[in-house]
């Protein structure tokens, strides 16, 4: 005895169930009735999409730049700078109520501290 069966399926297009239903037909066999078994199929679609993403990183070189060398004051050079800085303090005080010494060792603390913050050297 020969059986012959045929399979049908049917897929749902919004879910993610398939049911497939096999019929077994005695069209031309003496066979009994038809049976019908359904057996649902569970099937789910994992869409995996890769996506490489390259990134060029630009580097520039680092920028060297050189520190000016630094001034060298020689002390005739500082003299002369406290010579006008202590005139020039004489001046704005009209050459009144003070002395030459007290102009001087003022001056030289200023030419000394201007010099420092140019980072010059005393020679």
């Amino acid at each position: 005895m020969t059986r012959k069966s045929t399979a049908t399926k049917t897929t749902a297009t919004k879910s993610s169930t398939q049911t497939t239903t096999r019929k077994s037909t005695a069209a031309r066999t003496k066979l009994p009735a038809v049976a019908v078994v359904e057996t649902p199929v569970v099937v789910e679609t994992v869409v995996v999409e890769t996506v490489v993403v390259e990134t060029l990183a630009v580097v520039e070189a680092p920028v060297v730049v050189e520190a000016p060398a630094a001034r060298v004051v020689s002390r005739d050079e500082f003299e002369l700078m406290v010579r006008r800085e202590a005139y020039q303090r004489a001046e704005r005080r009209a050459f009144r109520n003070g002395t030459a010494f007290e102009d001087w060792i003022r001056a030289e603390a200023v030419v000394r501290d201007l010099l420092i913050a140019d980072g010059a050297l005393l020679a």
